[in-house]
């Protein structure tokens, strides 16, 4: 049984583990240094858990620009040194908001520091490895991204495949879609395509990602009435030769995180609670090919507390069989 989605496709051919480009400076094997961009909108306590978890690497924290004053600074307070707080956007529930906030984390990410890779995540998100074991394991892939982006149309996506998410305008309104049924086109160089948006992008990737929105600003309009456009944005730039040309070469097709999609009824997974312990233990004990799962979502502060002191045991322990 998994917890991944069952019905995304197969992840296909895994590349090796020594990454395509960068791989030595000067002759000597280049360590990886991962940043994390974090999305949060509440839970205070969850969120200093997770930014104690990922110390000491780099966080680019964004918080929704709805989030009360007095919110915000309990989120905020006692948060360490290497945490940056980026310019705050609303990041309403299907908007292009959560793009936008995404675009301002990795412009700080990019000028406050020299990390190979990023990994965007919710606050709710929590890491499977220590931090060494992550380093480790992106030690090996220099210059390579993990994302699970799939062109479209994808029969998992519905009758259109997921196209008419880009096809037609859309605004969210209450959690709900409203769709105006007049098409329009999509720019023809584009790759339609989508993904969970947790990702861990190499820093080139994310330059060319950056460096896509500020050239061509028509893809950032068009995407302002797609339907929850932070699920096809980056997928979309990332799978348009036109705009990323290595993508193909230079990226694990992969889901890096471990989501129970189990029940296929709801609009988003459950949270995680002690029930998935065993799960978790078997994806930390278990290496295939391609990577371990690295992060699991989603953690809840009160329904997970038990499930993340498991998880803080597991990532206390050498990754691998045991």
């Amino acid at each position: 049984m998994s917890l991944t989605d069952p019905d995304a496709p197969s992840t296909g051919a895994q590349m090796p583990l020594d990454g395509p480009a960068g791989a030595t400076a000067g002759g000597t094997p280049q360590r990886a240094e991962l940043a994390c961009v974090v999305l949060a909108h509440d839970a205070p306590d969850q969120l200093h858990r997770l930014v104690r978890a990922l110390d000491p690497l780099q966080v680019f924290l964004h918080i929704d620009a709805r989030v009360p004053d007095a919110l915000h600074a309990e989120m905020t307070s006692g948060l360490p040194d290497r945490v940056t707080l980026v310019e705050r956007v609303p990041t309403a529930w299907a908007t292009f908001g959560a793009v936008r906030a995404e675009l301002l984390a990795y412009e700080q990410v990019l000028a406050r520091s020299t990390a190979t890779h990023v990994a965007w995540m919710a606050g709710s998100d929590y890491p499977l490895l220590s931090v060494d074991d992550l380093t480790d394991l992106l030690s090996g892939l220099l210059g390579t991204s993990i994302a699970h982006f799939t062109p479209l149309p994808h029969p998992a996506w519905g009758m259109s495949g997921g196209r008419g998410r880009l096809r037609y305008y859309h605004w969210a309104w209450r959690r709900h879609v409203i769709r105006l049924p007049i098409p329009r086109r999509i720019p023809a160089d584009l790759v339609p395509a989508g993904g969970p948006v947790q990702k861990i992008l190499a820093r080139h990737h994310v330059e060319a990602l950056l460096r896509a929105a500020a050239d061509r600003p028509e893809l950032t309009r068009f995407w302002r009435r797609v339907w929850a456009p932070d699920e096809t944005f980056v997928a979309t730039v990332m799978s348009s030769p036109s705009l990323v040309p290595d993508w193909a070469d230079h990226h694990l097709h992969q889901l890096a995180w471990l989501i129970d999609w189990r029940r296929r009824r709801t609009k988003g997974p459950p949270w995680l609670t002690l029930e998935h312990a065993e799960f978790l233990r078997e994806a930390h004990r278990t290496v295939t090919t391609g990577v371990p799962p690295l992060f699991a979502r989603k953690f809840h502060p009160q329904l997970s507390a038990e499930l993340l002191d498991v998880v803080d045991e597991l990532r206390a322990q050498p990754l691998g069989p045991r």
